[in-house]
């Protein structure tokens, strides 16, 4: 079974380093004040020892924050500091998706991955976010797929009733689609849609005989991600 993935409250590199240089500082200013200039010395004891408390009081917070995802395989278990909370694929009933390059010296080097999963009965969305190397492969890639391809399934199958489905700012029956623009309802038959894609990080939607967008979206909204297989 794969390993626990952390999807939230890890500590940054640089943090850990900021740490130990406080320390080092608060230590040297125990070694000034012993052997040196005494004022010197309590300057680098007050400095340093205050700085290493609130980054150690910012450590701690972080990780009472640290949550993880484990991928079960039909499934998945969430654990935070409240505990283990299991849950089925199908229990996942609204999904948002917002993939990013980060760049260092202008040279694209990771990828920061944010999901928010919306389940049964839950009142807030369970959130995994993680960054990694450009050149390796999320972690969370086979759980991810599988819970868009059964929350896709599943808003399919509710459009294929005469039922409605939703997202944030929007939603769509079997004939039209429908939203808000400036404070106007818009109701779009479906016949007229012609494209749906993401652009400059927002999902647009295109009608028929109009060159521009006639709405937008956040791509990384709830149930964006899957407009354009809708």
């Amino acid at each position: 079974m794969p390993e626990p993935i952390l999807v939230r409250g890890g500590v940054t590199k640089s943090m850990v380093v900021f740490r130990v240089l406080a320390a080092l500082i608060a230590l040297g200013g125990v070694m000034v004040l012993l052997f040196g200039d005494p004022t010197w010395g309590v300057a680098l004891c007050v400095g340093g020892g205050g700085l290493w408390i609130v980054l150690e009081i910012v450590s701690a917070v972080q990780r009472a924050r640290r949550e993880w995802v484990e991928d079960t395989g039909e499934g998945f278990i969430h654990t935070d500091r409240r505990g283990e909370r299991a849950f089925d694929d199908e229990h996942v009933v609204a999904i948002a998706f917002d993939q990013r390059k980060l760049f260092t010296n202008g040279v694209a080097s990771k990828i920061q991955r944010t999901c928010r999963l919306w389940t049964v009965d839950e009142p807030r969305p369970i959130e995994l976010l993680n960054k990694f190397p450009i050149t390796a492969a999320d972690p969370l890639a086979e759980l991810l797929r599988r819970l868009m391809e059964r929350v896709q399934n599943q808003l399919a199958t509710s459009l294929k009733q005469n039922e409605s489905v939703e997202g944030d700012g929007w939603w769509m029956d079997g004939e039209s689609f429908h939203t808000t623009v400036n404070r106007v309802e818009i109701d779009v038959p479906i016949s007229e849609l012609t494209e749906c894609a993401v652009f400059d990080n927002q999902m647009a939607l295109w009608r028929r005989d109009q060159d521009e967008a006639f709405a937008k979206f956040p791509a990384g909204s709830q149930n964006a991600c899957l407009l354009p297989l809708l």
